[in-house]
């Protein structure tokens, strides 16, 4: 059996029964989803959670995988600035009304942190039931993704079971067989990731300005990025000179190179003198000490 049917193999065990302690878990890279951060779904709506490499999100963690009636529970995931989320389906098994569709309970992900129709990654019919959908990955072209479930009032509760892991990828990694190097709008043109969060759309549907707050665009590349935006060599900051001309190179200086080179060549000097006086005495000791025992001798 291959290791990836002994990891599915474990994934369902750990829902059902939970970790076996004292128990390896397979693969020898040790990365099977079992050691993964669980986040159950019903208890994290309405929130945020940051997630810095994988999570493993599930529908219900009860006893019999009860899913409650009349739900609208969204919860987000946020990532660092300069990464985007993936959402894969691992493990999906839901109840759906009698015409197969999503019924009974519905699972959806977004772009982003806004839940509308136009951000919809996983399909206008919704995740539920047996059968995998033909796209199983969702990607987000932003650092945040939501997933929602849904569940009607005029139902009784569900039971069900799902596993959706979402990783944290950085965005050079994204978008590297279409965009290479670029950022990929939601509308599907690719443009220079320097134009990203810059305070001007180049995106036809302006995606590259959404969820920009407090993501400015750095463009002083191995330089210093003055506060009023100019861009400076590194060499001028802490220099003792207002080379910004708002002052921003000279914050939290504690004071310039000249005087922190003064205080190094006072602290050599000190210890100069103080190797110096060490010798003196060592010389006076054994140097002044044989004289004169000589002296006694020739008296």
């Amino acid at each position: 059996m291959s290791s990836a049917c002994y990891c599915f193999l474990w994934i369902v065990l750990f829902l059902v029964f939970g970790a076996p302690s004292g128990l390896p878990i397979p693969g020898g890279n040790g990365t099977c989803m079992a050691n993964l951060r669980t986040l159950e779904m019903t208890k994290h709506c309405s929130k945020e959670e940051h997630v810095e490499s994988a999570v493993a999100i599930t529908l219900s963690k009860h006893q019999f995988k009860v899913i409650s009636a009349c739900l609208n529970c969204s919860f987000t995931m946020v990532t660092r600035a300069d990464h985007v989320l993936v959402a894969t389906l691992y493990s999906l098994g839901t109840e759906t009304g009698s015409d197969g569709k999503c019924d009974k309970n519905r699972l959806d992900v977004y772009n982003g942190r806004k839940v509308n129709d136009s951000r919809i990654l996983s399909g206008k019919t919704g995740i539920c039931g047996c059968k995998f959908p033909a796209k199983s990955e969702f990607q987000s072209t932003e650092n945040a993704l939501t997933v929602r479930l849904f569940t009607p009032c005029n139902n009784r509760s569900t039971h069900g079971e799902l596993v959706l892991v979402v990783s944290s990828i950085p965005n050079e990694l994204y978008n590297r067989t279409e965009c290479p190097g670029q950022f990929k709008c939601l509308s599907g043109e690719c443009i220079d990731k320097n134009l990203v969060c810059d305070g001007t759309p180049a995106c036809k549907d302006k995606s590259d300005e959404t969820n920009c707050t407090g993501a400015r665009n750095h463009t002083c590349a191995g330089k210093f990025e003055c506060g009023n935006g100019k861009c400076i060599d590194k060499n001028l900051v802490c220099n003792g000179k207002n080379d910004c001309t708002d002052k921003s190179d000279e914050k939290g200086c504690h004071g310039n190179k000249h005087t922190l080179m003064f205080v190094l060549i006072g602290i050599a000097g000190l210890a100069v003198i103080v190797l110096v006086i060490i010798l003196i005495v060592l010389c006076c000791r054994y140097c002044c000490h044989g004289y004169a025992s000589a002296y006694r001798r020739l008296a």
